[in-house]
């Protein structure tokens, strides 16, 4: 009989308010049914606010008999270490519970043609958790709040697109990044990449579309200001080939990864996320493309997806940015959250959504369209999109420039009215 369990109960006999200091226990944790039994009772006499009395247990035979409850006060257990006992008799819990997990999926592997992926999901999945709640006091996440106000933190990781961030706070949780076909989003989700990679930490960048080296290209090209046609073409100048081996010098410090997960199911997405460590952003490229077999309709295995992604996002506490197609729908007026292709409860699930409109009129023009905001204001960011290096520029960039060009043509008086007029 498990002399820890036999310790733990003998100092909630003996004093019963330790039951207070482990809310994480439960009946089911201990394995002894005459322990689990008790526990339960006691558990009951704390949370009514009734002191414990053997009168009260009722027939004592449920808990192993009189003799049993004198032997457990007896134990030698400390009223004050019933943490440390309870932490223990948990950790054995899942250690057994572990132990069972693994002789199963021994037996399925022995299985001719079984799925590794479906076993190593299956051991991974929910049930081979501690089960522990995430609890914060109320006063240590007002202090936490208040530092980082204090600090001018953000929520969100910064995205390197100033006027988006004062919008959104940057980019945390479940975060959207949605357009038309062509329209930009993985221009735009790769350059914040980089700039998170470069001033944050490590990306996780899930491309279920384009291969890495496609990514590579492309990520050289606005890099070097190079356009992406003449590399295609294999047009390229002299100037061309030296500014794309400095780009190439250049990000290659930085730490980004592309995974090609085969097949893109969610289970492999999963596993991916969970093993990545230090990642400050994780990228899926993108939503309609990941799998869940097993669902009677899409519309229930991309619901389901969407929500197991908000959850993902919470477990790893890090913010992932999903790139989701807009439907046909979506080709002539403005664009609406309802404009979301084939995404399930993804609007409901999504922290953020982010719309990229390109101008009809003007193709160097775009705007982003915040258009669900959790935590920050909505509304739109215009921006200057270069096709050819397929970049994104703040359009700040353009009233700049005009600013320094004259400044080299013709210089200042200082006392003059138009440098007070521009500053």
């Amino acid at each position: 009989m498990p002399d820890i369990e036999k310790q733990l109960l003998g100092s909630f006999l003996v004093r019963l308010d330790g039951i207070g200091e482990v809310p994480d226990l439960m009946s089911e944790h201990f394995v002894d049914p005459a322990h689990r039994a008790l526990f339960a009772v006691l558990a009951e006499l704390y949370v009514s606010g009734k002191p414990f009395d053997l009168a009260l247990l009722g027939d004592l035979g449920q808990y192993g008999g009189a003799v049993h409850i004198a032997d457990l006060i007896g134990s030698g257990g400390i009223g004050s270490h019933a943490k440390y006992y309870a932490i223990e008799v948990i950790r054995r819990h899942y250690v057994q519970k572990l132990q069972a997990r693994l002789l199963i999926a021994t037996a399925k592997a022995n299985v001719p043609k079984a799925d590794p992926d479906q076993i190593i999901e299956e051991l991974t999945a929910e049930g081979m958790s501690s089960g522990r709640e995430d609890i914060t006091t109320l006063a240590d996440a007002a202090s936490e709040a208040v530092a980082r106000m204090e600090l001018g933190e953000r929520r969100g990781i910064p995205s390197g697109l100033e006027d988006l961030d004062s919008l959104t706070g940057g980019v945390l949780g479940l975060s959207l990044f949605a357009a038309r076909p062509g329209g930009g989003k993985t221009a735009l989700i790769m350059q914040i990449a980089l700039y998170v990679a470069e001033h944050s930490g490590r990306v996780c960048f899930l491309s279920l579309e384009m291969s890495a080296e496609e990514l590579a290209q492309r990520v050289l090209c606005a890099e070097a200001k190079v356009p992406g046609e003449r590399v295609r073409d294999s047009r390229t100048t002299i100037g061309d080939q030296v500014a794309i081996r400095s780009a190439a010098v250049k990000v290659g410090r930085l730490p980004l990864d592309i995974h090609r997960p085969h097949p893109p199911t969610f289970d492999r997405i999963r596993r991916i996320v969970r093993a990545q460590k230090d990642a400050k952003l994780i990228v899926i490229d993108y939503f309609s493309l990941i799998d869940t077999p097993g669902r009677a309709t899409r519309r229930e295995e991309l619901s389901d997806i969407s929500r197991q992604l908000k959850l993902l996002s919470e477990e790893r506490k890090v913010p992932i940015a999903l790139l989701v197609q807009l439907n046909r729908e979506a080709e002539t007026g403005a664009l609406q959250l309802s404009h979301l292709r084939d995404t399930g409860s993804l609007e409901q699930d999504a922290d953020q959504v982010v719309f990229i409109e390109r101008d009809v009129n003007d193709p160097t023009l775009a705007t982003l369209k915040v258009k669900k905001n959790r935590h920050g204001r909505m509304g739109d960011v215009e921006m200057r999109w270069d096709g050819a290096t397929t970049t994104f520029s703040p359009m700040w960039h353009d009233k700049i420039d005009p600013v320094f060009e004259a400044f080299n043509q013709e210089g200042f008086d200082e006392d003059s009215s138009t440098m007070q007029d521009m500053f």
